[in-house]
């Protein structure tokens, strides 16, 4: 039986008042958005493209500011054949 590979995501609002909305994406792709201070997501690494991949974290204030933070990694290909 092979394990889930993930990762957990936190996100946590610096200014101290709840954002208009906070957005966490992978490749583009939104996974999660909330209008808490924080908040966690898991991403499935199983579920990632094979080579480069970003995760984003955006957020937009009350006063319509926005600021945002990403993170890349690589993943390997995982299609090894066993032969013996």
């Amino acid at each position: 039986m092979r394990a889930a590979h993930t990762i957990g995501v936190h996100v946590h609002t610096a200014s101290g008042s709840a954002p208009h909305k906070t957005s966490v994406s992978v490749d583009g792709h939104r996974v999660a958005r909330s209008r808490k201070l924080s908040f966690s997501v898991t991403v499935s690494l199983g579920e990632l493209k094979v080579g480069s991949n970003t995760i984003k974290a955006a957020s937009v204030d009350r006063f319509g500011r926005h600021s945002s933070v990403s993170a890349h990694m690589t993943r390997c290909s995982t299609s090894a054949a066993f032969t013996g």
